[in-house]
Order: structure tokens, then C-alpha cells, then sequence
């Protein structure tokens, strides 16, 4: 919808630090909202460096990422486990808190659903803030041949 649209485009230039003012967002004839903190208004960034930037930021691939986030499960002898693969929700899953399970072990755990823009939204939102401490998220090179459960 457009209002999901538009507030993806908030949390791009939030994030990224990107202009308001030419992301659509706002309709001014003078600098955007943020004042001396944009630099493309400021002008200390030419249209060429802006546009690069802006382009690494829609071809990035922090999103891309395979691997588990680890949690707390539905009780105290459990621990959760989110699947991500290529940046895509591909399921979830619980185990015992006292075995140690291999990746492989950990996708066979998980139930599989399907991912749609609420949980890539949610998703995002998790990730683009430091994890809460009880959470770990591990990529798959990371876990390739050790154990995951290990905080």
C-alpha cells in the first residue's frame, strides 16, 4: 500500500541518512526537515555522490544474509530459532536448551511458512536496531561445522 511505501521510504532515509526532500517524501522549495544534518541539501555532497549513495543503499545486501536467530523459546528447557535464507523468512522452530544442534539439525527443526512483506517489515525493523541480549543471530559461515546454540 502506499502508506507501507511510504513509511519504508521513512525508515530508508532514517537509517541511511538519505534526503527526504528527494526521496518524495516532502514537498519543499527549501532544505528538507533535517536541516544542516542532510548533506545533499547543505551541498556538501554533489547530485553524483548522493545518487551513488542512494543506489548502494537500494542494492544492499545487508538483507541478503542467510543464518538462525537464536532466542528464548516457550519455556525455560527450550530456545527458538528463526530461519533466514537470502534474506527471507523461511520458517521458525524450537529445541532443548541442553543439546547443542548442528545447522543442519537446526533447518530440520524448522516448521516452514511463508514470508510476506509483514514478516520482511518486522524482520527489518528487528535487525535494523542492536539485538536484544537475549537474542543471537548467527550466519551460515558461521555455524558451518560448529555449534549454534552457543551464545
Amino acid at each position: 500500500s502506499i502508506v507501507m511505501a511510504k513509511d519504508h521510504l521513512y525508515q530508508l532515509v532514517e537509517k541511511h541518512n538519505l534526503c527526504p526532500k528527494y526521496t518524495g517524501l516532502e514537498r519543499t522549495k527549501d532544505a528538507c526537515y533535517l536541516g544542516d544534518s542532510c548533506t545533499f541539501c547543505v551541498g556538501s555532497e554533489s547530485l553524483s555522490q548522493y545518487n551513488e549513495r542512494v543506489e548502494n543503499t537500494v542494492n544492499h545486501d545487508e538483507n541478503k544474509v542467510t543464518g538462525v536467530l537464536v532466542g528464548r523459546g516457550r519455556s525455560l528447557e527450550e530456545q527458538s530459532v528463526i530461519y533466514i535464507e537470502n534474506g527471507d523468512y523461511k520458517g521458525f522452530g524450537y529445541f532443548n536448551s541442553s543439546h547443542q544442534p548442528s545447522f543442519d539439525e537446526l533447518v530440520d527443526l524448522i516448521q516452514p511458512y511463508k514470508n510476506n512483506n509483514d514478516v520482511k517489515r518486522i524482520l527489518n525493523g528487528f535487525f535494523g536496531k542492536p539485538l536484544p541480549k537475549q537474542y543471537t543471530f548467527i550466519k551460515t559461515s558461521e555455524i558451518k561445522g560448529t555449534s549454534t546454540a552457543s551464545q
